[in-house]
């Protein structure tokens, strides 16, 4: 493999960089025009009016900031494949073959897992957390008039943590590989993982039994899939 300076290393980076910066810009501008439409969309879809919900806006810039955020999350959204992609080849070199392939499946595997996360945490999680939260305002008497661009912020912020949550398989894997765990580790720290998940599960969706073990096991099964899956990379390293 040839050998390269920092400075050619640094140039690449940069080259890959304002790519990725132009990419996330083209789409990003796209979203801004569709940003009313997406407002439309989401007033429809997620602002339950059998509670009452309105989406308002209490300062002159709120719809501007509305629009300008939901620009750079759709940005964000449809350049992430082009950004992956360019990290992978940046990468790609400082590998040895079989971790190569190692970090293709990672990779891929990372991308469907994300993508499975982003739509429970959007038809599960966000839709169920919306609802509980309507219904306990308006059992209090009081109005559900939501600030628009703090509850597109809010509903972008939980739906993407889901995604990182479904992550957990090739986090855990990585950290294997890298010898900071262990599949004895995560088996004898399965407990605490258990109750951890709940309280998480807890805090993220509304605080009904049924709830929370909707939202909890999806993560249990990464957990114990994680655990699988470790279990075969190690046999492997061996």
């Amino acid at each position: 493999m040839e050998e390269r300076t920092v400075l050619e290393h640094i140039g690449e980076m940069r080259s890959r960089l304002l790519r990725i910066l132009a990419v996330f810009g083209f789409f990003a501008v796209i979203g801004f025009f569709l940003s009313r439409d997406i407002i439309g969309f989401v007033s429809k879809a997620l602002a339950p009016r059998e509670f009452g919900v309105e989406l308002v806006v209490s300062h002159p810039m709120d719809f501007l900031l509305a629009e300008i955020n939901i620009a750079v999350l759709f940005g964000l959204l449809l350049s992430s494949p082009y950004i992956v992609y360019h990290i992978y080849s940046f990468a790609k070199p400082a590998f040895r073959k079989d971790e190569k392939r190692i970090f293709t499946l990672s990779v891929v595997s990372g991308a469907f897992l994300f993508v499975a996360g982003l739509l429970f945490g959007y038809f599960v999680i966000l839709k169920f957390t919306i609802w509980f939260l309507a219904g306990l305002a308006q059992g209090a008497g009081v109005m559900n008039l939501w600030n628009l661009n703090v509850f597109i912020t809010f509903a972008f912020l939980l739906t993407l943590i889901m995604g990182f949550v479904f992550l957990m398989p090739v986090f855990i894997v990585a950290f294997i590989r890298i010898g900071v765990i262990d599949t004895n580790m995560l088996k004898d720290n399965r407990p605490y993982v258990i109750v951890g998940v709940f309280i998480f599960a807890a805090v993220i969706s509304p605080p009904d039994p049924f709830s929370q073990i909707i939202v909890a096991l999806p993560m249990l099964a990464l957990f114990e899939a994680s655990i699988l899956v470790s279990r075969v990379s190690e046999k492997r390293i061996r």
